[in-house]
């Protein structure tokens, strides 16, 4: 069964900041049955929203510009662009939305086509995917596992469905990606884990790797690195029983000095302010 749409025209949203256990981000999601002509921006936002249009029309403007948008599709708003959009006047829109990010969002959107230029996804085959997706996540929202499962199932959608979607399986350049971020997931445990040693097990050179994965995931390789180590480092404190100096050895540190100066510059809180912040 559907969840029923705001009879009085406010959001109702869910702010989940879930960024902790994969390399896909959820960070919000909500719904609005739009009044005539509500409008929206122009505006660039911090993170990357997908909006699925559930019944009536309206339009988005990107980049100069503007595309029509009805019931059964829906649009992108990439992370710092700039966007406008407007519900119709007679038939005003009802949408939900999902605030997202991390490196395998970039690779969703690569297989499903929809970028800047390209921001409207036009389903070959309309499901109930998104509705569903929103309905499970707010259902169960204290389950970051759950959602992220769920918003999975919602990117697998934009990549089969999407008329815009890249037909070959992978890109072979981001597949050094892919195979670097796994690379990563499987060895930030290790102090001499390095750039260097990244390209030398892809087989390619650093610069052109560092390149790619810049490129592909709009984070340096150091700078993935450290995010994976720092919320490895913070899941780990939440715990509250191991001590700090365990942890650091754990998340690639040899010595707790490095580790508590690059967790403060990271978070803000060395991490026994930051254990006394959760507590």
């Amino acid at each position: 069964m559907h969840p029923s749409y705001s009879e009085t025209g406010f959001d109702d949203c869910a702010f989940l900041d879930y960024e902790n256990m994969s390399n896909l981000y959820l960070y919000e999601t909500g719904e609005y049955q739009c009044p005539s002509s509500y409008s929206y921006g122009p505006c660039a936002r911090k993170h990357s929203i997908l909006h699925f249009c559930l019944s009536g029309k309206g339009f988005l403007e990107i980049n100069g510009n503007h595309y029509d948008i009805s019931e059964g599709e829906g649009f992108l708003v990439p992370s710092g662009v700039s966007s406008y959009y407007e519900a119709d006047a007679d038939d005003p829109w009802a949408y939900i939305w999902f605030h997202v990010g991390g490196p395998l969002f970039h690779d969703v959107l690569h297989r499903s086509g929809l970028s800047a230029d390209n921001p409207v996804f036009i389903p070959e085959n309309v499901e109930d995917t998104p509705i569903r997706a929103y309905h499970m996540i707010n259902t169960h929202r204290d389950s970051e596992l759950f959602c992220i499962g769920e918003l999975m199932l919602l990117c697998d959608y934009l990549c089969r469905e999407s008329v815009s979607r890249v037909n070959n399986d992978l890109d072979p350049k981001l597949a050094y990606v892919k195979k670097t971020i796994r690379f990563i997931q499987l060895h930030y445990n290790s102090p001499d884990l390095t750039v260097e040693g990244l390209a030398a097990a892809c087989g390619i050179n650093r610069s052109y790797l560092s390149r790619l994965f810049k490129d592909a995931t709009g984070n340096s390789i150091h700078e993935y690195i450290t995010t994976t180590r720092m919320r490895k480092a913070a899941s780990l404190l939440k715990k509250k029983n191991t001590t700090v100096q365990d942890i650091a050895v754990t998340v690639g540190f040899s010595d707790i000095f490095t580790f508590s100066k690059a967790f403060k510059k990271y978070y803000g809180l060395s991490p026994k302010e930051y254990i006394k912040d959760e507590q």
